[in-house]
């Protein structure tokens, strides 16, 4: 059975839960590793104070006792009659700036929810309002987003209560970035310097492998950094292959050179995978993604130049009945 384990915004101690929760689901991508991961909990009469948990970070544990999944709560929904009332970060903005005719206004921020969630920016093009426009847009929009936006869903239904959480990787969406300089710069050190100017929750960036590729890294800060740092690895190496990333349990950002096309695992008619030596099974709990896997039983060679050639696992989700996906 897996265990979930809660923190406090600061990462300085485990937070007690004394509540039934049950793991539904969770997943990984070979951009950013853990991205999402969805709790069932039985109904309590404290319920409503399960609202207080967005931005706490959580580990969900297997039975050897490792690290399954990793990141935040994103957004709690809780039954209530036949509706259901929640709570999520995905509306949350608490830091606001504004483009308009003449140029762009100063960021205005909530410090008390800054203080709570962390800088959650976002960024208004109003590039024909004149400035008095837009900074009153800007005060009237942070005043309406500057906490969790409340939902409600009219579907009844089951009384349990669903908490859904995100992987670190997508607070690189929190920030916007800007940088003035028209030097080419290495794209992998440009990853790099944009996660030092504005990655709030990651540690650092662990280099495994550097692009080869240079290009300039001018922003003029119309988007975040996951738009930016997504581009650039996307752009690939100059041994003409993806460049890959995952954000592991300390919250480092690593960088890798996509391996060559060579199968790493084997996948069985179930569905389940194997190591390529001693056919050992995979616990599909492990969520084994961004890597190569040759099927089973299947010749490489179909006829002619037709080839069977491997699957790359761009995502997988891990099922808490034991399926994956």
């Amino acid at each position: 059975m897996s265990n979930i384990i809660f923190y406090n915004r600061t990462f300085s101690g485990t937070i007690p839960v004394n509540m039934d929760i049950d793991i539904e689901r969770y997943s990984f991508h070979m951009i950013g590793g853990p991205d999402t991961a969805t709790f069932r909990i039985q109904p309590l009469a404290d319920k409503w104070e399960l609202t207080k948990m967005l931005r706490y970070p959580v580990d969900i544990l297997g039975e050897d006792g490792q690290k399954k999944w990793w990141g935040y709560v994103n957004r709690v929904t809780i039954p209530h009659g036949n509706i259901r009332v929640g709570l999520g970060l995905d509306r949350l903005y608490n830091s606001v700036k504004v483009k308009h005719l003449t140029g762009t206004t100063a960021d205005q921020a909530d410090v008390q929810s800054v203080r709570e969630f962390g800088d959650k920016e976002f960024f208004i093009d109003l590039s024909n309002a004149p400035a008095a426009d837009a900074i009153a847009y800007r005060k009237t929009y942070l005043k309406t987003h500057k906490y969790a936006v409340p939902e409600l869903e009219l579907s009844g239904g089951n009384d349990e209560i669903i908490m859904e959480c995100y992987g670190w990787w997508r607070t690189l969406d929190w920030k916007y970035y800007t940088n003035t300089n028209t030097a080419p710069v290495e794209n992998t050190t440009q990853i790099k310097n944009i996660i030092t100017a504005v990655g709030q929750f990651i540690q650092g960036v662990i280099l495994h492998d550097v692009s080869g590729n240079s290009s300039v890294p001018t922003r003029d800060g119309s988007n975040t950094a996951l738009v930016y740092i997504t581009e650039l690895l996307n752009a690939g190496s100059d041994n003409e292959r993806p460049m890959l990333a995952y954000v592991d349990q300390d919250r480092y950002l690593h960088i890798y050179e996509r391996q060559d096309e060579t199968a790493e695992y084997l996948m069985r008619e179930d569905g389940n995978l194997e190591t390529l030596v001693g056919n050992k099974l995979i616990e599909p709990e492990n969520c084994i993604h961004a890597k190569w896997v040759k099927v089973k039983g299947v010749p490489d060679v179909l006829g002619g130049i037709s080839a069977m050639r491997p699957f790359f696992i761009e995502r997988a989700e891990y099922v808490e009945e034991g399926n994956i996906s």
